[in-house]
């Protein structure tokens, strides 16, 4: 099963929605200029969702079809594509304005300088510094056990050549002990 990604989710909504790339019925009764304001609209559209899923940083502007933009790219006045004048193509405005809006919002880029406020500072701050002891602690008590399972093996050696040693003279004096004991009796 595939992982759940919002922009997949985004595309399948919008191609069951009006947005499909069938040029709708309106448009075949249309002007020139209204053809020409469609395919700029969609083209705009298209432009924008591929920065929105490429570019890191765009201005609000730049996330949404302008109707001033359009006006001036089919060499029209901005107050022909109006809501009286032609209700498709704002509809339509409006729903590809929709549709980038979602898209930037899923694809949204986490600002890391987003400026913080004081408190979040603060407690970011003795965050890091709570951190930053148990880490140190963590070091000494690291530090420490190596010194200590050092010594210690070290003095466990020495131990264990010392009973070794012990040992030996242990049978040495034993045998002499034995061997003293023997010519005692015999002299008694």
């Amino acid at each position: 099963m595939n992982k759940f990604d919002i922009r997949n989710f985004i595309n399948s909504v919008e191609s069951d929605s009006l947005e499909n790339t069938e040029v709708p019925n309106w448009l075949l009764t249309s002007t020139d200029k209204v053809k020409a304001i469609y395919k700029q609209v969609i083209d705009d559209a298209d432009f924008i969702e591929k920065q929105i899923l490429s570019a890191d940083k765009l201005k609000a502007n730049d996330r949404k079809i302008v109707i001033s933009r359009i006006a001036n790219k089919v060499g029209v006045d901005k107050s022909y594509i109006t809501k009286r004048r032609t209700p498709q193509i704002i509809s339509l405005i409006n729903r590809k304005n929709d549709r980038l809006k979602r898209l930037w919002n899923a694809n949204k880029r986490i600002n890391s300088n987003k400026s913080k406020t004081k408190e979040a500072l603060n407690k970011e701050v003795s965050s890091l510094k709570k951190l930053l002891i148990i880490e140190k602690d963590k070091n000494y008590s690291e530090a420490i056990s190596k010194a200590l399972n050092s010594t210690v093996s070290e003095r466990q050696e020495e131990l264990a050549s010392q009973v070794a040693d012990l040992r030996i003279k242990n049978a040495e004096y034993m045998a002499a002990n034995a061997r003293l004991r023997g010519m005692l009796k015999g002299k008694l």
